[in-house]
């Protein structure tokens, strides 16, 4: 039995399966949405997943979830503004690139340091360092150790001239050593990072209480569907219009909107499909979906 929603991510290499078994009739499709709270952001996931995300960014923008700065670091700084004052273990920041996803944490320990919520000495793995109170989460499997690849715990205790650390998860306290730490994540990087922000990827099949996601760059169709849906409470978008400004002294365009040109960009991203068919279905009309295109809803 396979499980899934050819609405969210698309796989990396060759892909498609999925949404070619739905095009084809067999799939059992669940529609009611049972992780947002809110009816009118179940109807906005549900216009963004089928395609029309003028309506769905109209609703977003209406009940003031969509928030736009004058720059990237401002819009970086915005968001982990709002992360840090929902103050909740289960709130969750976002972005598409891992370069980002780093900036985000790097800002978050900095606010955890000057609150006093990490402790004084640090284990340094790979090149982040971890302490006594930070949320991180794991890069591998470790089926000795009862961990999982995108689990997340909190660091309870480090010990650097050991090379150990203690992580507190949802279901037990772990020790972790060098060990674990010399076999690397499946992309090279270190088995353990910081878990504050994470990659979309990372999060596709979890769920948070609030989501805070960067909105600048890597966006498609499935990408915003799968962010969006992340949280139950509320899930809240940042971008930045950093369109270059010295051009309009040869070109003046009038009164320079900036929400605007953000808003028509996101809209723009958030309409095209990354999504590959299968290859016996390329150039096939997809006779397997409704009029909306809709299928698997399993995903929410």
């Amino acid at each position: 039995m396979l499980v899934g929603d050819p609405h969210q991510l698309p796989e990396i290499d060759a892909g498609g399966f999925l949404r070619g078994i739905v095009r084809r009739g067999h799939a059992i499709e669940l529609t009611e949405n049972r992780r947002q709270a809110e009816v009118w952001e179940r109807e906005a996931v549900d216009d963004l997943r089928n395609g029309d995300a003028g309506r769905a960014i109209a609703a977003y923008q209406a009940h003031d979830r969509i928030h736009v700065s004058l720059s990237p670091i401002h819009s970086c700084d915005r968001l982990v503004d709002d992360w840090w004052r929902a103050r909740s273990p289960d709130a969750m920041m976002i972005a598409a690139r891992r370069s980002d996803v780093d900036f985000l944490n790097m800002r978050a320990r900095e606010r955890m340091r000057q609150a006093g919520r990490l402790g004084d000495d640090e284990l340094r793995v790979g090149h982040r360092s971890f302490a006594v109170g930070d949320h991180v989460v794991t890069r591998r499997n470790d089926l000795e150790l009862d961990l999982v690849n995108g689990e997340r715990a909190v660091v309870a205790g480090v010990d650097p001239i050991r090379h150990r650390m203690t992580l507190t998860t949802e279901r037990d306290t772990v020790a972790i050593g060098s060990e674990f730490f010399r076999r690397r994540a499946s992309d090279g990087d270190a088995p353990l990072a910081h878990g504050y922000a994470i990659t979309c990827h990372a999060a596709q099949g979890a769920t948070f209480e609030r989501a805070f996601i960067l909105a600048d760059a890597g966006l498609c169709r499935e990408w915003g569907y799968t962010a969006l849906t992340r949280g139950r409470r509320d899930n809240h978008l940042y971008l930045s219009d950093d369109r270059a400004l010295e051009r309009d002294e040869y070109g003046p365009r009038g009164n320079h909107d900036r929400r605007g040109d953000a808003i028509t960009r996101l809209t723009a991203a958030l309409e095209h499909s990354d999504a590959e068919p299968l290859a016996l279905d390329r150039g096939v009309p997809p006779r397997g979906l409704d009029s909306r295109g809709r299928g698997l809803g399993i995903g929410l």
